[in-house]
This record gives structure tokens, C-alpha cells and sequence, in this order.
């Protein structure tokens, strides 16, 4: 089974699993539209209402009018011609009272024509329909109106956003795609139901008995929708599921049903189940957003209609137009915000259906035009930018046209900590929460990011988040990183920030010189291949001391090592012969004693043995037989295979030449054609024309035949092999089941025994008891092992040690197994780096050897005894050396990187924290420099 095989179920199984899950995200999506929709329509106060509160107004609006004429009056009596400039003239006031008077009169009118309009526009779809170029329910009759289109539109919209992650492979149509089953638990599709199975369940409903009118009805109903089933066609496309879910008569688990279409040979669909959840939930928190501004907008749009009449009365004030301008502002910006929104939700959506539709336009020019993974995962995150558009649009929109944007808020949680008396503990609660989520994916990341626990890390930046709230990520992502041992800053791929990276290489570059200096030091002192060296001495001594101490170990343990050799060999000697004797004996008293059927028992018991040998070898000499024949059948096939494709490669090739010659023919005449035509235009005179044709010519002359798809087959036929095609797999299967059944017969056979042939049977059923036990006897002894007796097994035991003791003492004293190990500073890495002393090494570039070389470490290997010299050499040293000693000491720590506490207060230290200080003075000064 190939692994498309096994993983194919397994993908199909997942992508159905989220096909129902989003599903749920999908359906609620729908229904938020409604709500959306629902509340966009909402009317607080009506006319009547509006009425009863401006009829109060209208006294005021009569005093106020009164004392402002009469204040006129007098003022035209006291000072005529002063009276004619004023904010108080006769002429100024009363064309404004008259003003207010029909405000007052219209604005319930107005807002009623308003709310109508809002109506019309809300409830038929018209924005929508026009972006989209879609009924989407509005065609709908009388009775199909109203909350049955808002289920439309919001279904169609939702269903636009779920294909824009699952749709047709390239060069494929929905309307070809076609399945002829359904899928368990998935919806049924028209016209493909199991119809075998219903008619079992009709036919054991009609058994019921008494039959009561719910079987009866229910065997009609199944046998009507047998005959239906019968005449349909039973296929079902992927066109038909866009159109039903767009329609509402399917739900969105009908595309579980297409899940063989997903993967493996007969894949012709691209699914994102994983973004399309994303997109979901991003789609569920505009749409919560958007109607949590729209519930806001209807309560302020009444607001703004009820006190109406107190900015038209203002007007009558001097001074106080502001007044009346900020609130019919203010009034047309919080009526019209209901149809951006809808315009802007529409436009994405239109954005996320078209798409697939414009891949050839997206990639056309792009360097992944034939990278169709690459081409999916940008769709995905051109879909989400798109959604995350639409969230931010209204805010964008406010800013663009100077519009009122104090309601245009991004988050929810901003909303709801507005709320009167709960609104600080919602929000509170929020922010807890936003804080547990992202400190959980920061500690989660960071631990990721620096090979850390994740669920450790998850845990952490939860319960720090909670408590702190917010938004975390980064902060728990610096948490996580110190309590892991980071230091300064974490940057954001996880390690350590930019700036401080750059701050501990100013350091690193003056321990780079120590640290290679003190590396060459003591490497230099413990160089055994330099005769004047300070371990040189020591070595020596060491080595000679060693080889003489491991050749007198040598000699012991092969003394002790023959002896136990020896002792067991005699075992086995002494065993043979006693059983030989034993067999004699038995056989001379089985003869003495007249025992015909023991006789008889022994003599077919050695036959039986003799014929089994030579049974056993025939049946070996036949599996190698098999086995050399099946090799042959495997070359044959090999090299018909190899002739094979041999022969297509040399097919391509001529195809490629032919193709080659015929493009270089056509291109030869088309140069003479157009060489021909520029000589006729050189002679008219016709400057743009011949430039055009010599630019045409220098085109064709630059041309070349593409060989690259016919070197590309050739490539791949080249590179396949006998062992991966069927035909292979096919002999191999037969061969090993043949080869399978003379094992099993060559090992049944060696399992017989004497006791199950037929000449034991007949003769133990005849022979007296005397018979047998001489018999039995006789084959106890011939059947007996000397590896069986304890003599035997103890001193193989006790030769096993003494072999192995020996051939650790010849190991270590002539063979080379062992390796030496130093620390150098390697100048690219800005490190001490492990290494492997070499030597035999002739010149100093082969004397360090990179661990990885494997090669090259056979060739640095030494003997035990070397090894254990060598170290021994530096111990002595180490000891009575004190300069080596220090510098023994220093290397150690550098190596267990704890040369930041020890090497900080040493000269050089010191000496590096002036340096860098000075060079932290200049850069600030610099900058200070450059600021000015």
C-alpha cells in the first residue's frame, strides 16, 4: 500500500472534520447578517412621537419669536439706521423665524423619508445586488420578502467567502467536477441517494405489523422517492453545491461529500480548511463590530431626530448657526454610515469571489506563475487582508471625508467597556482575557523559537497575561526568554534583540584574540610532535613506561587466555570420546542380549538420520538454485527495461532534433522574409518601418529553441529506476513467495524426528519393554551435545573473559582505536571549537581535524597505551608546571563559557570595558551630532 494510500483517508477524514466545524462558523455568519440587517432598519421614535415633543417646543419657539420681533421693533424706533446693520434687524429675524417654522414643519418628514429610503435600500439588497451582480433573494415574491431575503444575502455572502478556499483545481470547471456517491454524515446530494437502501427500509416498514398510517405513509413516501431517484441523473457537481448552498436549500457540509476530490490521483479541488476557519471567525468579529455600530447609530440617529427642534430654534440666536451646522453634520454622517458599511462589506466580498478569477492576472507577471503552492497560500492571505480591510474601512472612510467618526471603534472590547454601570468590569474582564491569549501565544512562541517547552511556556504567559492584561505577546515573549537564560532584549524570530546581538560581538571580537592566543598556548605546549616542547619530556617517559607496562599485560592475559582455551578443548575431546564409548557399549549390549527389534530400532534410526542429511543438502542445493534463477529473471527484466528506455530517450532526442531543425528552418525564412522586406523599405525611404523590421530581425536572430521540456523527460527517465516500477514489484512479490515456500519446507523438514517415521512406529509397537529402554538409551546418548554440560559451559564462560581480556590488551598496545581531543580558536566561527589532535600529522594544517571528518580521524587515531600517555603527560604538566597550569585553568573556563565573571576582572578584561565604553561615548555623540 502506497503512503497516498494511507494518508489519503486520513487528509479526506480531517478536511471533513472542518468542514463541519466551519460549517457551524459559516451558518453564524448568516444569521449575524440578519441581525445586522435587522437592526440597520431599526426606528426609535416615530413621527408621532417626534410631534408630541416639537409641539412643546412650539411654545417657546412663539415667546422666543415674540421677544425677538419686539426687541426689533425698538430698535428700528430708537436707531433707525443702526437697527438695519444689526443681527437684530427686522429683516434678519423674521426670514430666519420663517426658516424655523418650516424646519420645524419638515425635519418629521424628512426623517420619515429617510427612514423609508433606509428601508427600501436595507430590505431589497440594492447595494449588494449592484456590487455584486446578484439577485440574491430580492426577485422574491410577496410572501418570500423581508427576513427570507436577509437569510439570502447573508447566505450568499457567506458562501462567496467559503469558496474563495475551496474551489477548482487550474484548468478545471466546477460544473466537471462530479461525484456519484455521498459521503456519511454528509448532507444527500440530488439524485445520487443509496436507493438499495431505502428500498430495504421500505420493504421491512411494509412488514409492520398492524400497520399503522405513520408505516403507511412512510412506505409511499420511500417508494416515491425510489421511482424519483430512478429517473434523475446521479451525478452531482461542484457547481451544483456552490448554487444550492448559495440558494439556502443545502447547508455548507454538502462540500464534505467532494472530499475524494481533495487529494491523491483524482484530486480536482484546492481546500484551505484551516484559513477558511481563520477567515470565519475574522468575518463573525467585523460583523459583531458592524452591528454593535449600527445599534448605536439607530439609538443616536433618534437621539439627533428628537432634539431637532432645540439646534433649529437656535438658528433664531445670533451667533448660534454652529449650532444647527454641527447637528445636520453630525445627523447626515450617522445616516449614511448604515450604507458605507454594507457598500464596503459587499465590495470585499465581490473582492473574495473574483479571486480564483484573476489568477492569470495576479501571477502574469509574478516570478510564481507556475507555483500554484505558493499561488494558494497568497490567496489565503489576500482573503484575510481583505477581511481585516472591511474591519478597518469605516474608520478610513470617517478620516477621508471628515465625517464624524466618534463610533468608528476597532474593538470590541472598546465597545463594551462603554457600557453604563458593567461597562469598566466588561471591559476588565476583556482585556484578562485578551492578555491570557496573547501572553499564552507569546510564551508559546518564545519557548518555540528558543527550543524550549512550549506547554510550559503557554502556561506561564497565560497566567501573567490574565493578570496584567492586554495585549502580552511581546512581553510575555521577553518573559519567557529571561526565565530561559536569554540575555538583553528578545528580538522577533525569538533570540536575542538586534542591538544587543551587535553589542556582545563588540565584546566578542576582543576575546577573540585572547581566546585564540591562550588556545595557542596551550596547544603548543602539549604538541608531542615538536621535540622541545614543554610535554615533550613527560610524553616520553610516559609512553615508554606505558608500552612496557602493556606488553607484560599482553603476555599474562594470552597465558591465561590459552590455558582456558586449552581446558575447554579437552572438555569437548573427553566428552566425544566418552559418548563414542557409550554408543559402543549400548550397541554391544543391545547385540548380546538378542534384542531383534532394538537391533532393528538402531540400525533404521542411523538410516533415518543418513537419509534426512542428504535430504536437507538436495533441498539447499535447491534454494540457491532458486534464488541464482531468480537473480537471472530480475537481470533479464532489467535490461528489456533499461533497452526500453533507452529507446524513449532516443526517441526524445529525435524529436528534440526534429523540432530543433524545423525551428531553425522557420527561422531562417522568416529572416529572409523580413531581410527582404527591409531591403524594400530602405529603398522607399520609410525610416519607422525599417527600424521596426531591423528591431524584428534582431528579435528572431536572438532567438533560441527551447529545449528544456524535452531535457526535462530525459532527465526524469534517466533518473527513475528498475526498482521503483511495477513491473519490478510485480517479480519481486512472485520470487519471494516462491523462496517463501522452500524455506518453510526446508525448515519443517529439519524439525522432523525419528519418532514420527514410519519404521519407529511399527518397530517400538513390536519391541518389549527391555527393547525400548535399550533404544531410548541408545538415542539419549547420540543425540547429546557437549554444549549442554555445565563443564562445557563454565569454562567457555570463563575463555569468552580471558579471549576478551586479551584482546583489550593487544587493542590497546598495537591497534589504534583512540582519538585525542583538543580546543583551537577558529577565527570564522568566533569560537574555541573541539578538534582532533593528529599526531602523525607531517605539516601543522593537517594536525587539527574537524570531528566530522571521518576520513581524515582514521588517519589521527592512536593506541590506548598512546591515549593514556598522553593524558597522563598532561596531568604531570599540569602539576609541576605553574605557568601551563594558569593557562590550563583560563582555557577550561572559556570552555565552560564562564569567562564573562573570571575574564571581565582579569588586565584584558578591564582593559575591553575601557574600549567599550569609549566606543558607547563616541556612538552617542555621533548621534547627538547627527540630531542636530
Amino acid at each position: 500500500m502506497s503512503f497516498e494510500q494511507i494518508i489519503g483517508p486520513i487528509l479526506q477524514l480531517l478536511d471533513t472534520v472542518f468542514i463541519y466545524i466551519n460549517s457551524l462558523v459559516y451558518d453564524f455568519i448568516s444569521f449575524l447578517y440578519q441581525i445586522f440587517v435587522a437592526i440597520a432598519g431599526a426606528q426609535i421614535f416615530t413621527s408621532e412621537q417626534y410631534q408630541t415633543i416639537a409641539s412643546r417646543v412650539y411654545v417657546i419657539i412663539g415667546v422666543v419669536s415674540l421677544f425677538f420681533i419686539a426687541y426689533a421693533l425698538l430698535n428700528a424706533i430708537v436707531d433707525p439706521d443702526g437697527n438695519s446693520k444689526s443681527e437684530y434687524s427686522v429683516k434678519k429675524i423674521i426670514p430666519n423665524i420663517i426658516i424655523v417654522i418650516m424646519l420645524i414643519g419638515f425635519v418629521p418628514v424628512l426623517f420619515s423619508m429617510a427612514y423609508k429610503i433606509q428601508e427600501i435600500v436595507v430590505s431589497t439588497n440594492i447595494i449588494p445586488k449592484i456590487i455584486l451582480g446578484k439577485d440574491n433573494g430580492s426577485t422574491a415574491s410577496n410572501e418570500e420578502t423581508g427576513e427570507l431575503s436577509y437569510k439570502k444575502i447573508g447566505r450568499s455572502m457567506a458562501n462567496e467567502i467559503w469558496t474563495g478556499f475551496i474551489y477548482p483545481k487550474d484548468n478545471v470547471e466546477a460544473q466537471d467536477i462530479e461525484i456519484n456517491e455521498c459521503y456519511f454524515p454528509a448532507p444527500n446530494c440530488d439524485g445520487i441517494e443509496d436507493t438499495s437502501t431505502l428500498g430495504n427500509v421500505a420493504k421491512v416498514t411494509s412488514l409492520v405489523s398492524p400497520a399503522t398510517a405513520a408505516t403507511l405513509y412512510l412506505s409511499e413516501l420511500i417508494g416515491d422517492k425510489i421511482d424519483k431517484l430512478s429517473d434523475n441523473d446521479r451525478s452531482y457537481t461542484l457547481a451544483d453545491a456552490y448554487v444550492e448552498v448559495d440558494e439556502g436549500t443545502k447547508n455548507f457540509q454538502v462540500y464534505a461529500n467532494f472530499g475524494k476530490k481533495m487529494h491523491g490521483e483524482d484530486k480536482e479541488i484546492e481546500y484551505n480548511p484551516l484559513f477558511q476557519l481563520i477567515a470565519g471567525i475574522v468575518v463573525i468579529y467585523v460583523l459583531i463590530n458592524f452591528c454593535i455600530d449600527i445599534g448605536v447609530r439607530a439609538v443616536k440617529l433618534g437621539y439627533y431626530q428628537i432634539i431637532a427642534p432645540v439646534p433649529i430654534l437656535l438658528r433664531l440666536m445670533p451667533g448660534q448657526n454652529k449650532v444647527f451646522n454641527n447637528w445636520l453634520k453630525s445627523t447626515v454622517s450617522t445616516y449614511i454610515d448604515i450604507f458605507f458599511r454594507i457598500a464596503i462589506f459587499s465590495l470585499g466580498i465581490l473582492a473574495i469571489s473574483l479571486l480564483p478569477a484573476l489568477d492569470d492576472t495576479l501571477w502574469a507577471n509574478s516570478a510564481f506563475a507556475d507555483n500554484t503552492v505558493v499561488q494558494n497560500f497568497a490567496r489565503v492571505f489576500l482573503i484575510i487582508g481583505i477581511l481585516i480591510f472591511i474591519k478597518q474601512a469605516p474608520k478610513l472612510l470617517s478620516d477621508l471625508f471628515g465625517l464624524q467618526g466618534g463610533g468608528f471603534k476597532l474593538g470590541i472590547k472598546d465597545k463594551l467597556g462603554e457600557m453604563v454601570g458593567i461597562g469598566g468590569a466588561v471591559k476588565k474582564g476583556l482585556e484578562s482575557a485578551e492578555g491570557a491569549t496573547t501572553g499564552a501565544l507569546g510564551g508559546a512562541y518564545s519557548a518555540l523559537m528558543n527550543r524550549g517547552n512550549i506547554k510550559k511556556g503557554a502556561q506561564a504567559g497565560f497566567w501573567t497575561g490574565m493578570k496584567d492584561g492586554g495585549k502580552q505577546f511581546k512581553r510575555q515573549m521577553q518573559n519567557i526568554y529571561s526565565l530561559g537564560g536569554g540575555k538583553g532584549q528578545v528580538g522577533a524570530f525569538g533570540g536575542q534583540k538586534w542591538s544587543d546581538r551587535m553589542s556582545d560581538r563588540y565584546k566578542d571580537r576582543y576575546k577573540d584574540d585572547y581566546r585564540g592566543v591562550l588556545s595557542a598556548k596551550v596547544n603548543s605546549a602539549t604538541d608531542v610532535t615538536v621535540p622541545n616542547s614543554a610535554i615533550s619530556s613527560y610524553y616520553q617517559g610516559q609512553l615508554n613506561d606505558s608500552k612496557m607496562a602493556g606488553q607484560k599485560l599482553v603476555v599474562e592475559t594470552e597465558k591465561e587466555k590459552n590455558a582456558a582455551e586449552n581446558k575447554l578443548n579437552d572438555i569437548r575431546t573427553n566428552f566425544e570420546t566418552d559418548k563414542q564409548q557409550k554408543l559402543s557399549n549400548l550397541n554391544n549390549v543391545i547385540t548380546s542380549t538378542n534384542a531383534v527389534n532394538a537391533k532393528k530400532l538402531v540400525s533404521d534410526f542411523s538410516d533415518f538420520n543418513e537419509e534426512k542429511k542428504v535430504k536437507l543438502d538436495k533441498m539447499k542445493t535447491d534454494i540457491n538454485a532458486l534464488q541464482s534463477n531468480h537473480e537471472q529473471v530480475l537481470n533479464s527484466a532489467r535490461m528489456n527495461w533499461d533497452t526500453k528506455r533507452n529507446s524513449q530517450i532516443q526517441q526524445i532526442k529525435n524529436d528534440m532534433s526534429i523540432q530543433e531543425q524545423a525551428f531553425n528552418t522557420n527561422k531562417m525564412q522568416q529572416l529572409s522574409n523580413l531581410n527582404t522586406q527591409l531591403s524594400q523599405q530602405q529603398q522607399l525611404g520609410n525610416v519607422e518601418m525599417t527600424q521596426r523590421l531591423q528591431t524584428q530581425i534582431n528579435e528572431l536572430n536572438a532567438s533560441q529553441f527551447d529545449a528544456s521540456p524535452y531535457q526535462s523527460k530525459i532527465k526524469i527517465l534517466q533518473a527513475d529506476k528498475f526498482e521503483n516500477t511495477d513491473e519490478y514489484k510485480t517479480i519481486k512479490v512472485k520470487q519471494n513467495a516462491e523462496m517463501s515456500i522452500k524455506q518453510k519446507e526446508y525448515e519443517d523438514y529439519k524439525k522432523i524426528s525419528f519418532e514420527n517415521d514410519e519404521r519407529y512406529l511399527k518397530g517400538i509397537a513390536v519391541a518389549n519393554v527391555q527393547e525400548k529402554d535399550l533404544y531410548n538409551k541408545f538415542v539419549d546418548v547420540y543425540n547429546s551435545k557437549v554444549e549442554d554440560s555445565s563443564d562445557y559451559q563454565e569454562a567457555s564462560k570463563d575463555y569468552e573473559e580471558k579471549m576478551s581480556d586479551y584482546s583489550a590488551s593487544y587493542s590497546a598496545l598495537n591497534e589504534a582505536t583512540e582519538v585525542i581531543y583538543k580546543y583551537i580558536f577558529d577565527p570564522k566561527k568566533k569560537s574555541l571549537v573541539k578538534r582532533v589532535y593528529n599526531p602523525h600529522a607531517k605539516n601543522e594544517e593537517d594536525k587539527y581535524i574537524d570531528p566530522n571528518d571521518r576520513e581524515a580521524i582514521e588517519k589521527a587515531k592512536v593506541t590506548l597505551v598512546e591515549k593514556n600517555a598522553y593524558e597522563a603527560a598532561v596531568k604531570e604538566l599540569k602539576d609541576r608546571n605553574e605557568t601551563f597550569k594558569n593557562m590550563d585553568t583560563k582555557l577550561a573556563s572559556e570552555i565552560s563559557n564562564k569567562e564573562d565573571a573570571e575574564w571581565l576582572k582579569s588586565e584584558e578584561g578591564r582593559h575591553m570595558d575601557i574600549l567599550l565604553n569609549k566606543l558607547k561615548a563616541q556612538s552617542s555623540s555621533d548621534s547627538k551630532e547627527n540630531k542636530k
